[in-house]
């Protein structure tokens, strides 16, 4: 838990001023996501890989983000996939994506991935691999 707040505490200066929700991607950044978003007072969606099957049968979680600046968040990115996908879904809700914000870039492909489809990539930490 101390490695989590300690994580959380340098991630939220670069969470870009005037997001107003978070994305949590399923399942490695909903810990920090929701610590985040605590900490800064931010909304908070949780998207995961499919949608449901039962219950809410929704891919989305949490209030809606029409018209609204939207941060992914994720632990390690390494092609971006996850987060490329996740943006396609936030943006068809209306949501606007232009940043994800992770705690180790993998140095892949991730951030070419990523600008292709108009995201910048923030990384706490930088790993070649």
């Amino acid at each position: 838990m101390e490695l989590l707040r300690d994580i959380c505490h340098e991630m939220r200066m670069l969470v870009p001023y005037g997001t107003k929700t978070l994305a949590a991607l399923e399942l490695g950044g909903i810990p920090i996501a929701v610590l985040l978003g605590f900490k800064l007072g931010i909304d908070l969606i949780f998207v995961r890989k499919e949608a449901k099957t039962y219950g809410t049968c929704k891919q989305v979680e949490g209030p809606s983000v029409k018209d609204k600046s939207v941060v992914i968040i994720e632990d390690v990115v390494t092609t971006g996939s996850a987060i490329i996908e996740a943006a396609e879904v936030i943006r068809s809700l209306g949501g606007e994506v232009d940043t994800a914000v992770c705690v180790v870039n993998r140095m892949c492909s991730g951030i070419k991935n990523l600008k292709e489809v108009g995201i910048n990539l923030i990384s706490l930490h930088e790993i070649k691999v």
